[in-house]
Parts: structure tokens; sequence; C-alpha cells
């Protein structure tokens, strides 16, 4: 009996660990430059520690890398594999939380799927680079009451609409 416990406990702590290294790998293959882009971030801004890197990719693709200055402070930086793009302490500007509730009164939004801080690229002519107050912006996705895909922008610091875009299903 003791046998078949040990036996089922090693094929188990086997699965976990092989999905675990599993799921590492299928990250890494779909971020291939971030840990070079966590090393420019850390190299080259006030990042000390590491918390969260997720892709944004509504102005110029980079990672959003969030984290704290060395001095506890959160803060978050936007880098690719060759530079930093800009950096902001958390603080400055809305949270998630109260970006996600401005968003669902503006834009209706009956499910939001993801909040993501962005990078406005100066160098791009969007609708919304001259209306923001600052250079950075939540990007907030999700479903409308209608069902329909929907991109809401919103100015980072102040919370303003900037841009909303509903995607068209493809037939």
């Amino acid at each position: 009996m003791k046998k078949i416990v040990w036996t089922s406990l090693l094929v188990v702590v086997t699965l976990i660990f092989g999905s675990l290294f599993l799921l590492r790998e299928l990250t890494a293959a779909q971020m291939p430059d971030l840990k070079t882009a966590a090393r420019i971030a850390v190299n080259n801004s006030a990042l000390q520690r590491i918390d969260s890197a997720q892709p944004y990719t509504g102005g110029p693709f980079c990672y959003v890398l969030t984290g704290q200055d060395k001095l506890g402070r959160a803060m978050m930086v936007f880098a690719t594999k060759d530079k930093v793009l800009g950096s902001e302490y958390l603080d400055k500007g809305l949270s998630a939380a109260d970006a996600e509730q401005k968003a669902r009164q503006a834009s209706g939004y009956s499910e939001i799927n993801t909040v993501t801080p962005g990078i406005i690229d100066p160098n791009d002519k969007n609708s919304f680079a001259g209306k923001a107050s600052g250079r950075f912006v939540w990007e907030i996705y999700g479903i409308n009451a209608q069902g329909q895909k929907l991109y809401t922008y919103l100015d980072f610091y102040n919370g303003n609409v900037l841009s909303s875009y509903t995607l068209q299903q493809t037939k």
C-alpha cells in the first residue's frame, strides 16, 4: 500500500513540475525579448525589483514592467530589448481599479479582460496623442453590454477617456 501511495505522489509531483517547466518555456517563447527588456529596465531606471511583466501593443511594442524602486515605491517601466521608453511612479496616476471603474462608466463594459498601463508613441499619429496630459495611458480591453469587444484608452493621470475602439467581427 505504501508503495502505491509513494508512486502516486511521485507521479503527481513530476506532473506539477513538468507543467511548470512547460508553462515557463511557453511564456519565454511568446515573449522572447522579455529577459533582455527586464535587464535594460533594471539597469537604466529606478526600478530595482520586478513584480510583473506584460507586453504592451497599443503603441510602440514594449514590455510593461511593474515593481519597486530601492525605496519600495511602486513604479512602472516601459522597455524594449534595446532601451527604456519611459517610467512613472504608480501613485502619480489612477490605480488600475479606478481606471477599470471609469472605463465601465464611460464605455459600458459588462466584462473587463485586461487593464494595462501603456505609453504613447510620440511618432504615432493616433487619435489620442494630443489629448493626453502626459505620456502614459490605461488600456482597457473587454466586452460591452451589446457583446462587442472594445478597447478604451484613458489618460493615466486624470482618467479622461482619450479614445475607444469597437472591434468588428470578421465574417
